[in-house]
């Protein structure tokens, strides 16, 4: 991930939870260079985690700087950029980039 903003720590908000989700949350807490990483996801209320992932509709009252959308296919992804755009969310914060691998960092479990 190469966003800056002034040399300052920028808050991202991260959308997804799977595969995709959890290698990019934890790319992003290992590298240190991020203020604050907001997790949601649109199961967030299924999810079992000792990481604090919102419901969407909490996450989005949080201020941040960029959503990552972090999901594998492109199609999902266009899904969840639209979806944001309805709930007035600019376009210049959305981002995704079709991930080169997947690994599974970590394992939820299901409540």
């Amino acid at each position: 991930f190469f966003f800056y903003r002034n040399n300052n720590f920028i808050v991202f908000f991260l959308y997804g939870a799977g595969n995709v989700g959890r290698c990019y949350y934890n790319q992003l807490k290992i590298s240190g260079y991020f203020a604050e990483v907001i997790w949601t996801d649109s199961n967030a209320e299924m999810l079992n985690s000792d990481i604090c992932i919102y419901k969407i509709e909490e996450a989005l009252k949080k201020k941040y700087d960029k959503i990552v959308i972090a999901v594998e296919k492109e199609y999902i992804a266009v899904e969840i950029k639209q979806q944001l755009l309805e709930r007035c969310v600019p376009l210049e914060k959305l981002y995704w980039k079709e991930p080169n691998c997947v690994p599974d960092t970590f394992t939820f479990g299901v409540r």
